[in-house]
């Protein structure tokens, strides 16, 4: 398993600019399970509706390095500004560099 520096969780979720395709695992899954497959695919974010019953994890075209974080960091904490998907739970993965 990768390094990872921490991990944040959000109350908001990402819109499609910063994603370009995403992973499904059961909602039946521990979330250190969902961490894991994560971090075996490389991807940064995790995501948990409250309407659907899986769980989402979200790779981005940007890559996964400082300056990729960075930008996604910034658009997840503008959604939650803006009370974009409140509903929903979005966990930001920080690797280390």
């Amino acid at each position: 398993m990768e390094s990872i520096s921490y991990i944040l969780r959000y109350n908001t979720d990402l819109d499609s600019k910063l994603c370009i395709g995403y992973y499904t695992e059961y909602i039946t899954k521990s979330f250190e399970e969902v961490i894991s497959s994560a971090i075996e695919k490389q991807c940064m974010m995790i995501v948990k509706s409250l309407y659907d019953n899986c769980w989402y994890i979200k790779y981005s075209n940007y890559g996964r390095d400082s300056k990729a974080y960075s930008q996604i960091k910034e658009h997840i904490e503008t959604n939650k500004k803006n009370n974009y998907k409140t509903e929903n739970n979005i966990w930001l993965i920080k690797y280390i560099d």
